[in-house]
């Protein structure tokens, strides 16, 4: 599979995985399963994008570049969203002093404490920690096997904590859902070392995911498993499962993806729709909300809308003003920050 083809699967894997996010916000009969993996999918993504460095000086490069790449646009979606809804409060009269100085901690503190109109922000920073962290262990740490066991360690790690959480009654999380990182760095390690697989993957791989996938569902369908997995508020219910479950529906959604690039009309759309992921992600749960207060329509729109809109007004908007490309897409004159170590990690939702 040639550069260009491998490129254009990926953007069709975030494509696909930035519906699944809609249709699991959009609170419908499949969100259940959908949450299972739909966030797994762009940490496999952005782990198989990952490039070994090869310098301490080239890994601090690196981790300005991510830093800019993602926090450029995390900033300024939330303060463009925060600005819009004080205006609205203002508007209403209400001047709760309190209330104002507590939800600007909320977006400060972020994470978890990201809901409503910011929901899905607590993934950008724990991408960017996700990243940085295995960026440190794989460029500091020369040995695989100890890089593995630290990955490890960190994943039963979370599984603590999730049982402390929910189990114990302990309500913290950290700041910016750097907590959330000790399970996705296995995610993000699994596409960075099974790359070979996973560029393109056997049939007899796909099917086996397809079977076990289905095997799954069906199991929980009829109440003979109870599969619990929320990776923003620390809901790990099985230290197996909670890494079988997400893998293998992702290692099913990237072989699909690598179908789909037969299709051209099919691929144009999803790869167009991943392209755009990081505007869908930021965009379409204020958009809806917006909507919402005016009336009230099915979860299939809520899809439409929350994919239509922000694609919109990024390629009408966003893309036609160098500014406004730097600030919510993290370019500059249209490409992103990257170099040959980073190139298209930063194509979120990833």
């Amino acid at each position: 599979m040639n550069n260009t083809k491998r490129e254009k699967w990926l953007d069709i894997a975030k494509g696909i995985g930035i519906i699944l996010i809609l249709i699991d916000h959009s609170q419908n009969f499949l969100s259940d399963y959908v949450s299972w993996f739909h966030i797994a999918i762009f940490f496999v993504v952005s782990g198989y994008l990952f490039k070994p460095i090869d310098s301490i000086d080239n890994l601090k490069n690196w981790i300005k570049r991510r830093t800019i790449v993602l926090l450029v646009p995390y900033l300024s979606f939330l303060l463009a969203i925060t600005i819009y809804r004080y205006v609205i409060e203002i508007l209403k009269e209400n001047y709760n002093i309190a209330w104002f100085i507590k939800d600007f901690i909320a977006k400060v503190y972020g994470g978890q404490y990201l809901t409503g109109d910011y929901a899905p922000f607590w993934f950008i920073t724990c991408l960017l920690g996700t990243q940085i962290i295995f960026g440190i262990i794989h460029t500091l740490i020369k040995s695989k096997k100890i890089q593995i066991a630290i990955i490890l360690f960190f994943y039963i790690l979370a599984h603590v904590e999730s049982m402390l959480v929910h189990n114990k009654g302990v309500m913290f999380y950290a700041p910016l859902a750097t907590d959330v990182i000790l399970i996705t760095i296995a995610y993000y390690a699994f596409g960075f070392y099974f790359k070979k697989l996973l560029t393109n993957i056997p049939m007899y791989i796909q099917i086996f995911s397809l079977a076990l996938s289905i095997v799954f569902i069906v199991l929980q369908a009829n109440k003979i498993l109870s599969f619990q997995f929320e990776l923003k508020y620390v809901e790990y219910s099985n230290i197996i499962l909670d890494f079988i479950v997400p893998i293998s529906f992702t290692v099913l959604f990237l072989g699909i993806s690598q179908a789909i690039i037969k299709s051209k009309f099919t691929s144009s759309i999803l790869s167009t729709l991943g392209m755009a992921s990081l505007t869908i992600m930021y965009l379409h749960f204020p958009i809806n909300l917006f909507i919402d207060k005016f009336i009230t329509y099915s979860s299939v729109f809520f899809i439409l809308i929350g994919l239509i809109v922000p694609l919109a007004l990024e390629n009408l908007v966003i893309q036609r003003n160098l500014v406004l490309r730097f600030l919510f897409l993290g370019k500059v004159n249209g490409k992103r920050l990257t170099n040959a170590n980073d190139k298209n990690q930063a194509k979120p939702i990833n």
